[in-house]
């Protein structure tokens, strides 16, 4: 089974809808991640805001974060990897990263 882990931007909430302007991205990102759970994947958020222990407790996201600031979040990791980083990848790229994850786990 895939975890995806997501370490996400300073939000009031996963979909940001209760911001004052709504980030539509986000809202599709969310949508797709329930999407990929639906599949199978376990899926995890983790916000800067109110989870920041977790930043810290992955050495890849601390080290990524030092070297790279708070540009670079979102991060996305599969399976403790890193996928990506500064953007909300589409459902495309988050299933090519899902199948391959699934394969590597049957090896």
């Amino acid at each position: 089974m895939t975890i995806i882990e997501v370490f996400d931007t300073v939000t009031c909430c996963s979909t940001a809808v209760g911001a004052p302007c709504v980030d539509l991205e986000r809202a599709r990102f969310e949508a797709d991640l329930c999407w990929l759970a639906a599949q199978g994947a376990t899926v995890t958020r983790y916000s800067l805001s109110a989870e920041p222990d977790e930043f810290v407790a992955r050495p890849i996201v601390a080290v990524l974060l030092k070297s790279c600031g708070q540009d670079l979040l979102p991060i996305v990791l599969f399976d403790g990897k890193f996928c990506f980083g500064g953007t909300w990848p589409s459902r495309a790229d988050l299933i090519t990263s899902y199948e391959t994850s699934e394969i590597r786990s049957t090896l």
